[in-house]
């Protein structure tokens, strides 16, 4: 976990479909499972809905991840997950106690 700051840019990365990862629940209120069907992701970076960044994390050949939010604010979130290809994909999720 990092915990330096730094800023989304909005323009960085795209919603796609569910071929290349997916978020479990949505909307989560303890764990979210984060589940690469594309291989090759290297890490991810957790935003708020201020562009705050509040996770980051290697992934190291997982295919899944979990990821405790109960802590978390409510309110939704945009991971980026960074590919070895210099690939960048965005998605939305929502935490909701």
């Amino acid at each position: 976990q990092s915990k330096a700051s730094a800023t989304m840019d909005p323009r960085i990365g795209q919603d796609v479909s569910d071929a290349e990862f997916e978020i479990l629940p949505n909307p989560a209120n303890q764990d979210l499972s984060i589940q690469f069907v594309r291989g090759a992701a290297e890490s991810f970076t957790v935003f708020n809905s201020s562009g705050k960044q509040v996770w980051h994390s290697s992934i190291d050949g997982h295919r899944s991840l979990q990821l405790d939010v109960s802590s978390w604010n409510d309110g939704v979130y945009h991971i980026l997950v960074y590919y070895s290809e210099g690939i960048q994909i965005s998605k939305r999720f929502v935490v909701q106690h």
